[in-house]
Protein backbone atom coordinates (compact mmCIF):
# COMPACT_ATOMS: atom_id res chain seq x y z
CA UNK A 1 0.00 0.00 0.00
CA UNK A 2 1.41 3.29 -0.83
CA UNK A 3 0.76 6.11 1.81
CA UNK A 4 1.29 9.65 0.80
CA UNK A 5 3.24 12.09 3.17
CA UNK A 6 4.06 15.22 2.99
CA UNK A 7 6.89 17.40 4.90
CA UNK A 8 8.39 20.88 5.08
CA UNK A 9 12.16 21.00 5.53
CA UNK A 10 14.44 24.14 5.52
CA UNK A 11 14.03 27.48 5.93
CA UNK A 12 13.67 28.28 2.46
CA UNK A 13 10.20 25.83 2.62
CA UNK A 14 11.64 23.14 0.38
CA UNK A 15 8.22 20.98 0.24
CA UNK A 16 9.20 17.40 0.50
CA UNK A 17 6.03 14.74 -0.64
CA UNK A 18 6.96 11.37 -0.06
CA UNK A 19 5.24 8.10 -1.08
CA UNK A 20 6.22 4.86 0.49
CA UNK A 21 5.80 1.63 -0.85
CA UNK A 22 7.59 -1.18 0.48
CA UNK A 23 7.19 -3.77 -2.16
CA UNK A 24 10.05 -3.25 -3.99
CA UNK A 25 13.44 -2.33 -2.62
CA UNK A 26 13.75 1.04 -4.95
CA UNK A 27 14.09 4.05 -3.95
CA UNK A 28 13.47 7.60 -6.23
CA UNK A 29 13.52 11.24 -6.13
CA UNK A 30 13.24 14.17 -7.89
CA UNK A 31 13.95 17.38 -7.03
CA UNK A 32 12.41 19.95 -9.22
CA UNK A 33 13.84 23.56 -9.13
CA UNK A 34 11.66 26.53 -9.76
CA UNK A 35 12.00 28.50 -11.90
CA UNK A 36 14.20 26.87 -14.21
CA UNK A 37 15.52 28.40 -17.93
CA UNK A 38 12.60 30.80 -18.05
CA UNK A 39 14.09 33.28 -14.85
CA UNK A 40 18.16 32.78 -16.75
CA UNK A 41 19.10 36.22 -16.15
CA UNK A 42 19.38 38.30 -19.67
CA UNK A 43 22.57 37.47 -21.22
CA UNK A 44 23.57 34.12 -19.12
CA UNK A 45 20.93 31.77 -21.08
CA UNK A 46 21.32 27.94 -20.19
CA UNK A 47 22.49 29.10 -16.41
CA UNK A 48 19.60 26.59 -15.26
CA UNK A 49 21.69 24.12 -17.34
CA UNK A 50 25.18 24.56 -16.11
CA UNK A 51 23.79 24.27 -12.63
CA UNK A 52 22.59 21.27 -13.09
CA UNK A 53 25.24 19.87 -15.55
CA UNK A 54 27.70 20.54 -12.70
CA UNK A 55 25.43 19.01 -10.02
CA UNK A 56 26.21 15.56 -12.08
CA UNK A 57 30.24 16.09 -12.16
CA UNK A 58 30.91 14.75 -8.59
CA UNK A 59 32.48 16.59 -5.22
CA UNK A 60 35.53 18.01 -4.21
CA UNK A 61 36.05 13.96 -2.84
CA UNK A 62 35.18 12.60 -5.54
CA UNK A 63 35.96 12.71 -9.06
CA UNK A 64 32.84 12.63 -11.94
CA UNK A 65 33.95 9.03 -12.65
CA UNK A 66 34.37 7.56 -9.33
CA UNK A 67 31.04 9.49 -8.22
CA UNK A 68 29.44 7.13 -11.39
CA UNK A 69 31.60 3.97 -10.54
CA UNK A 70 29.76 4.63 -6.74
CA UNK A 71 26.38 4.99 -8.07
CA UNK A 72 26.90 1.81 -10.24
CA UNK A 73 28.01 -0.48 -7.82
CA UNK A 74 24.73 0.44 -6.02
CA UNK A 75 23.01 0.09 -9.34
CA UNK A 76 21.21 3.36 -9.07
CA UNK A 77 21.97 6.55 -11.74
CA UNK A 78 21.28 10.14 -11.63
CA UNK A 79 19.89 12.62 -14.35
CA UNK A 80 19.85 16.27 -14.77
CA UNK A 81 17.55 18.05 -17.03
CA UNK A 82 16.10 22.23 -18.25
CA UNK A 83 14.48 22.61 -21.16
CA UNK A 84 14.25 25.51 -22.53
CA UNK A 85 11.38 27.84 -21.16
CA UNK A 86 11.15 25.45 -19.00
CA UNK A 87 9.72 26.26 -15.27
CA UNK A 88 11.51 23.85 -13.18
CA UNK A 89 15.07 22.48 -13.63
CA UNK A 90 14.82 19.08 -12.62
CA UNK A 91 17.45 16.36 -10.91
CA UNK A 92 15.76 12.79 -10.59
CA UNK A 93 17.43 9.31 -9.43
Amino acid sequence: MTRLQVERFTRQGATVLVAEDHSLPVVRFTLALRPGTIADPVGQSGLTAVVLDLSLRGTAAHSRESFNRALEEMGSSITALAAPSSRFGVASA
